[in-house]
């Protein structure tokens, strides 16, 4: 790549200095016509097609998009749950209201996923709005539904405010660079006074490299532009006295003459602009840049080159360019440009109308290009490797970093921190994120330089984000002088990062731990509050009694941190005993806040003693506080309640197997007529029944006893008659803590009303936190209330882990009445699986070999009356829980199944999959391979999958109800020995039985075909098996069967897919076992590519591993 320069500057002539103005011109272009270009796929819709305007998904989207243009910002929070928030959204789609947002960046915050964000705005109700500045200051904000007519007003209101300039172009010191001088001139232009004279000084010390711009602005600039541009020019003493700004005419050839004289004598000699460019080229790259877009491909073609022989140079302002048009013809020439700058004249030569191909806007087109460019290139190509890194496509992106990794060797994380450098901070930012995936310690050091010379805050925090990966000493000394940067955001996210590696008790090994609980104390006399919290997390992991007084004043400067100070303080032993006089202290602050967390911790610290102050706080004229006692309240007495119980005689929790055998059976018997629906059934004894009813007697009588005889702690029984009249508030929340506290002492006032609230939605997880401490009776009409209403997935987990507490048999009956409810799916199932295990075993969940044999009889009894009898969810659990505890029997119990022709067929199949899963690696494959020759096309299906994947085909139910089993039985057909691998297909297979599944219209059965058609000599639907890798690359089940069947192939035009799966597998958590597999597979194949990618493997990975 040439350097060498055009003295464009000795050429200055009248013209030069007309594209100057023209030039300028273009970049002076309304940003309205600007902000529509498409941020690489990170947009989102607001609602539906009929809005015009785009909305970002997030705040640091947007502050991308305004880096050049600088407009101002308007951040809607909402979530989708929230009903206020779609009103809103029907206000916004109003025409006069998407003509204003034209000249705003708007971002849609779902507050849920982006919480942090949501936090610092202060986002507390939605719908909230905020209107910021490009640099992200908070100008104006409001909450709730704002009618369209005002929300415009409002806007438009607020704009000048917002849309205020960037402060540091304005404030920075120094020589600003060209892309700074050129937004700094277009500050001519704004309305405030203040920011038109900040530009003109700014300036002042720079004519060299500021004046061709200011020259441009006087000529075709508006009336302010001319005047602060007359303004400049007369401080620089440019002959200038004859032009009057108010009469554009003024400014004629003949005095544009005299300006063009003396802005030569600027350009000359050694004043150069920062970039390289004297400001006569910066024109002139400008002209072209801008003419490269509009002329045919081959004045293009010739524009780049002449492009090219200026230098990098060019780079900031091709870069410009680039954010600058959405544009598909535009962004490919200057993207061709950019490829140019990069490429050496050899490869140009070497590879015409390469760098077009690789600059396509059609996506096939381009990878293509890249892949043919990877495969040639070299060392030389480095740099044009590192330009592709830029490349908005993960997938271009991934294979330059495999190629610079292959052509560099170790070198290559080397050569990608050399992109640190990069103008544009988007490809800054994603040098980070791929250096974050693999951290290496030796990056350290370079990573604290450049850490130290960037002023983007958000990039720095990608830096800590690496950082803070580096598990040793290093990192945390390159990260704690972050805690003085200059912006909040750092400051936050450094120490968050020491505290997570402070976490390991490694790293505390290491440090001086004393230092950084030092740093931490400073950090709280932070201004920010949100750095302050994350200082106060770090002290709760590196505890230091020295620090209670800091903290004690942080709860006075940031009453907000009141609550996550005070748990802290509370439940740290370091802190804890010194804590009574400040706690009582705090419960009498001006600020509820405090008071809400003081009287918290003070009754979980004191218990008794807390008294005085409970009883201030249940009669505080603040809700909030009024609330926190009773929360309180509730904690403390469940927590008592429960230590009563666990300490009474044969009460122990989760423990159904100390039961005797007749119990548990007549249980099961109750339990199977709950699910066909009755109370009684035919062939259960009243025995049995009377059994299964007294199971959770002992519990009940334990909690009557402690009800009637008041055996907890004296002042909580004081504290019910205060908390006894919040039964009445207007506020649903504190009537709700009232009698939560309440129930728990058995008041029947209370109850009634947690019945009310069970009637309605979103109350299932707090009303069924306190069945632990309720009578069986209780808890049972709470449960059915609840399941009444349309309640999530998520709660009826939560009911079913709270009814799971305790040894009451009668609540396994509710726990499989939960699988009946219209939300039932196999998520529910699978989330319930170790819920059910606990409530039928004694032994632990993971290893039932334990459990006793008349446990395991009542069970499989039962089990099997629920997969004949029970719904489909019921059916599949009973599956599940039956191969968990036992394979054998369970395969029995599905050979039963699948065997009768009066069950249904879609039952059939799944019994097939479980019996299949459960009985010998033998058995299954003979049976497998009879089944596809069967008619019923599922049969065959399920049979064709186990051949092809072997457990892992079968492993899945219906609904993703997945198959579980804590006792191996052996047959675990993963590979384990040294030696090559050759793929066989099942003995007796031929492509005659194949023939009849490549009609299915289902991707994996036709992969599966791919796989052993392969494996047969035949390769016509292997493609089949290629897609179904290409749309998942992450189920390792087709990873591994593409990787065999090529290593079948052994045909060279498939390395590169071998390539890509290495990359994968090297990506997982655990990625040992499947790398020895992947080597000693392709082991069987031929090629100098394959020898070097299995010498990278046995490199990277050592020898033993691969033993």
């Amino acid at each position: 790549m040439s350097s060498q320069r055009i003295p464009i500057f000795l050429a200055v002539t009248m013209g030069s200095l007309l594209m100057l103005s023209a030039v300028n011109q273009v970049l002076s272009q309304d940003l309205d016509e600007r902000l529509e270009k498409d941020l690489s796929g990170k947009v989102d819709e607001i609602t539906s097609e009929e809005h015009l305007v785009t909305w970002l998904p997030t705040v640091t989207a947007a502050k991308e998009k305004t880096r050049i243009h600088r407009a101002p910002i308007l951040v809607i929070g909402g979530a989708d749950w929230c009903e206020p928030c779609h009103l809103l959204k029907k206000e916004l789609a109003a025409p006069s209201v998407q003509s204003e947002l034209e000249r705003w960046v708007p971002v849609y915050l779902d507050v849920e996923k982006e919480v942090q964000t949501a936090r610092e705005l202060n986002m507390s109700s939605i719908p909230a709005l905020r209107l910021l500045t490009p640099d992200g200051r908070v100008v104006a904000s409001m909450h709730g539904v704002i009618p369209a007519d005002e929300l415009a007003i409002w806007l438009s209101d607020h704009y000048d405010s917002a849309a205020q300039t960037y402060l540091g172009d304005l404030t920075q010191r120094g020589t600003p660079s060209a892309i700074a001088v050129v937004r700094i001139v277009r500050e001519f232009g704004k309305r405030d006074a203040a920011l038109r004279e900040a530009a003109i000084t700014r300036l002042v010390p720079f004519p060299e490299i500021a004046a061709a711009h200011v020259v441009a602005k006087l000529r075709d600039g508006t009336l302010s532009e001319r005047l602060s541009s007359l303004e400049l020019l007369s401080v620089w003493k440019a002959p200038v006295d004859q032009i009057d700004p108010w009469i554009p005419e003024s400014v004629n050839e003949s005095r544009l003459a005299k300006l063009n004289t003396w802005l030569e004598n600027q350009s000359s000699g050694t004043n150069q602009a920062n970039d390289g460019l004297t400001p006569v080229e910066i024109v002139e790259a400008e002209r072209l840049l801008r003419l490269m877009v509009t002329v045919d491909a081959a004045a293009a073609a010739s524009m780049r080159e002449q492009l090219s022989r200026m230098g990098n140079g060019v780079l900031p302002f091709l870069k410009e360019a680039l954010l600058s048009t959405d544009d598909p013809v535009d962004t490919e020439r200057l993207t061709a440009a950019r490829y140019r700058l990069a490429a050496t004249g050899g490869r140009v030569l070497t590879w015409p109308g390469g760098l077009e191909r690789m600059a396509s806007s059609d996506f096939d087109e381009k990878v293509q290009a890249v892949d043919e460019f990877a495969k040639m290139a070299t060392h030389d190509d480095e740099e044009l490797l590192l330009a592709l890194f830029a490349d908005s496509s993960p997938l271009v992106r991934e294979i330059a970093i495999r190629t610079l990794q292959r052509v560099s060797g170790k070198s290559a994380n080397g050569a990608l921190v050399k992109l640190l450098k990069d103008p544009d901070p988007n490809v800054r930012a994603a040098v980070l994120k791929q250096l974050a995936e693999e951290p290496s310690p030796a990056l350290v050091t370079k990573i604290s330089e450049y850490v130290a010379e960037e002023t983007d805050p958000d990039l720095i925090v990608h830096a800590i984000r690496f950082l803070r990966e580096i598990n040793n000493r290093s990192a945390v000394e390159a990260l704690t002088p972050l805690f003085h940067h200059v912006s909040w955001r750092v400051r936050a996210d450094a120490v968050d990062a020491v505290t997570r590696l402070v976490q390991k008790s490694e790293i505390r090994k290491q440090v001086d731990v004393l230092t950084i609980q030092d740093a931490f104390r400073e950090r709280l006399r932070d201004e920010d509050g949100f750095v302050v919290s994350r200082a106060v997390a770090g002290l709760n992991i590196l505890s230091t009694n020295e620090a209670l007084d800091e903290l004690i004043e942080t709860v006075h400067r940031h009453p907000e941190l009141a609550s996550e100070v005070i748990n802290m303080l509370v439940q740290n032993s370091s802190y804890r005993y010194r804590l009574q006089t400040h706690l009582k202290d705090f419960c009498t602050h001006e600020n509820p806040t405090v008071r809400s967390a003081a009287i918290s911790g003070l009754i979980f610290h004191l218990e008794s003693g807390a008294e005085a102050e409970a009883y201030s706080a249940l009669e505080d004229e603040e809700q909030a506080v009024r609330i926190s006692a009773l929360e309180a309240l509730f904690r403390f007495t469940l927590q008592d309640i429960q230590l009563k119980l666990n300490s009474t005689s044969n009460l122990d929790s989760h423990n159904l197997g100390s039961h005797s055998e007749s119990q548990t059976s007549g249980f099961i018997a109750n339990a199977l007529n709950f699910l066909n629906g009755s109370k009684s059934k035919k062939g259960t004894s009243e025995k049995d029944s009377v059994a299964a009813d007294q199971s959770g007697s002992a519990q009940d009588e334990e909690l009557l006893r402690i009800r009637n005889d008041k055996t907890l702690e004296e002042w909580i029984y004081n504290l019910s008659v205060p908390a006894h009249e919040l039964l009445d508030s207007n506020s649903p929340q504190e009537r709700l803590a009232a009698a939560r506290f309440l129930a728990l002492l058995g008041d029947e006032d209370a109850m009634k009303i947690l019945l009310k609230f069970a009637e309605q939605r979103h109350y299932a997880e707090q009303i069924s936190n306190l069945f632990p401490g309720l009578l069986w009776a209780e808890k049972e009409s709470l449960t059915n209330e609840l399941l009444k209403v349309a309640i999530s997935q998520d709660e009826i987990i939560v009911i079913a882990t709270q009814l799971a507490e305790g040894v009451d048999q009668r609540a396994t009956q509710l726990l499989w009445s939960l699988l009946e409810t219209p939300n039932a799916n196999g998520h529910l199932v699978n989330s319930m699986h170790l819920i059910f295990l606990s409530e039928y075993f004694s032994a632990s969940k993971y290893n039932l070999n334990e459990a006793s044999a008349s446990e395991l009889k009542v069970f499989h009894e039962a089990m099997k009356k629920i997969v004949t009898e029970g719904s489909k969810w019921q059916q599949l659990a009973a599956f599940q829980l039956e191969v968990a505890a036992d394979p054998k029997l369970a395969a029995t119990l599905a050979e039963t199944i699948f065997d009768d022709i009066e069950q249904s067929t879609e039952l059939r199949q799944q019994a097939l999959k479980v019996l299949l899963w459960s009985e010998g690696k033998s058995a299954a494959q003979s049976r497998s391979y009879s089944l596809l020759e069967s008619e019923e096309e599922l049969f065959a299906e399920t049979a064709l999958a186990y051949l092809a994947l072997e457990k892992d085909g079968v492993a899945s139910l219906s609904g993703g109800v997945v198959i579980y089993s804590y006792n191996t039985d052996g047959d675990d057909y993963h590979y384990r020995e040294p030696k090559p691998i050759v793929p066989e297909a099942p003995e007796g297979l031929t492509l005659e039985q194949l023939e009849k599944f490549t009609e299915s219209s289902d991707p994996q059965v036709l992969a599966q075909v791919g796989y052993f058609q392969t494996l047969l000599g035949e390769t016509s639907y292997l493609p089949a098996l290629i897609a179904v890798w290409e749309g998942n690359g992450q189920d390792e089940r087709y990873r591994r069967l593409l990787y065999r069947a090529l290593a079948r192939v052994n045909d060279p035009q498939y390395f590169s897919i071998l390539e890509e799966i290495y990359t994968q597998i090297q990506s997982q958590e655990y990625p040992e076992p499947s790398i020895k597999e992947f080597y000693w597979t392709i082991r069987i194949m031929t090629g100098p590519e394959l020898l070097q990618l299995r010498k990278e493997i046995r490199d990277t990975h050592g020898a033993e591993t691969l033993q």
